[in-house]
């Protein structure tokens, strides 16, 4: 089997598109016969767990849904968590797989489909991203610090830079909590909805044939997933995912008085875009503050040649900077930034018709004027207008055809 499926990413691109495709098929019979088995990858499927029903993204934050921990692991001192619903319908899953072997219902002698345990689960999405930021961070300070044509005397200068630079590399490497949420660096985990009950190679799909699709316990797996609320992600066989729209999963959340999808949805989850508009004023002075020098060093022409002046860049209290940087001019630059990290088929006149009015909104002196500015804004940019991997996008590129001939695998047994 190893020659028709994926086993390293080292392989040209012609042989992993190929092989892939193998793939694909011969899990379609799985998906087409268990309505669980789910494509991930596919589309708005791809942001399950990280947006709300209108696209915007949201994130779990352990405040009016707690973190349970995991009693299933592999050892005793492993520590897993998910939000505490989903860590009661997976023990349950995993205890009716432990007496469907004591009952000889089930193979013993599966390596990861006899007892499910979990090895992977909530990661917390506030560290995930302030880890990328300071990486991010780190990247821009370097840059700005070893450009010799770059000169700040004050904020503005700063501003200028810090602009150009983040507007160039945002769209690939996301600046905003919220453009982090919805990108390929936020894994599932992120949402509390997600346990993984295997620690392998995402990139190896024949290590994913050999040990859950072509496993004696396959399809028992994928029933009982379904009997407790859990999908099972088609291209991560051994990830399951809390379906909380799905009656089982609904009724381990009405133990905790949420009995509803959005009951989960409006009380789990938080606003990512009000996390970051928080801190974003104090980050861009700290910023400024690291990149500037001690003194500019300036040449003047004059009589008898040149002479040297120096120049020290302004240094900003907490209020000189508020009132340089105010409200409007904070946001202002955060729609620009996220116009440019979620880009949209808008004209230039549209964009700034749209920032115009979400500025109107805005009211000078308080949070709710902010909180509703910014939440239109998202609500306006994060609808799905064909971006690359929704439904509308792959069915224009399904109706150009999938490319060269395909070698295909034995039918399945």
């Amino acid at each position: 089997m190893s020659d028709l499926y994926i086993e390293n990413p080292d392989e040209d691109s012609f042989k992993t598109y190929n092989k892939k495709t193998v793939y694909n098929i011969d899990t379609f019979a799985d998906i087409k016969e268990y309505g669980n088995l789910i494509d991930f990858n596919l589309g708005e499927k791809f942001f399950y767990g990280k947006v709300q029903r209108n696209f915007v993204p949201m994130y779990f934050d352990n405040t009016a849904i707690k973190l349970k921990p995991l009693t299933a692991t592999p050892s005793q001192g492993a520590s897993y968590a998910a939000m505490s619903f989903v860590a009661d319908a997976f023990e349950k899953l995993a205890l009716q797989f432990s007496r469907a072997i004591t009952a000889n219902k089930i193979y013993a002698d599966e390596q990861h489909l006899s007892n499910i345990v979990a090895h992977k689960a909530y990661t917390d999405p506030v560290q995930l991203y302030n880890t990328h930021l300071i990486s991010f961070t780190e990247s821009l300070v370097e840059k700005l610090k070893s450009d010799e044509a770059v000169e700040i005397k004050n904020f503005n200068d700063f501003l200028v830079y810090f602009k150009n630079y983040v507007l160039k590399s945002c769209h690939e490497i996301p600046f905003t909590f919220s453009a982090y949420l919805k990108s390929k660096y936020c894994p599932m985990t992120a949402s509390g909805l997600v346990i993984e009950i295997a620690d392998l190679d995402y990139f190896n799909d024949n290590q994913k044939m050999t040990l859950f699709y072509r496993s004696k316990n396959w399809e028992y797996f994928l029933n009982a997933c379904r009997s407790y609320g859990f999908a099972v992600d088609k291209n991560i066989p051994w990830r399951i995912i809390a379906d909380i729209a799905s009656q089982p999963m609904l009724q381990y959340a009405q133990a905790y008085g949420l009995g509803k999808t959005d009951m989960i949805l409006n009380s789990g989850f938080a606003r990512p875009e009000m996390l970051f508009i928080k801190r974003f004023r104090a980050y861009l002075l700290d910023v400024y503050n690291r990149v500037i020098e001690n003194e500019i060093a300036k040449l003047k022409s004059c009589k008898n040649g040149l002479i040297v002046s120096y120049v020290k860049p302004k240094k900003y209290s907490t209020g000189q900077f508020n009132m340089t940087f105010n409200d409007a001019k904070m946001l202002k630059l955060f729609f620009d930034i996220r116009f440019a990290e979620d880009p949209k088929d808008f004209t230039k006149e549209k964009k700034d018709d749209i920032i115009n009015k979400c500025l109107e909104i805005y009211s000078p002196g308080g949070t709710k004027g902010i909180s509703k500015s910014i939440g239109i804004f998202e609500k306006i940019i994060n609808q799905p207008f064909d971006y690359r991997g929704s439904s509308s996008y792959l069915y224009s590129q399904y109706k150009k055809g999938f490319g060269a001939k395909i070698v295909l695998s034995e039918p399945r047994r």
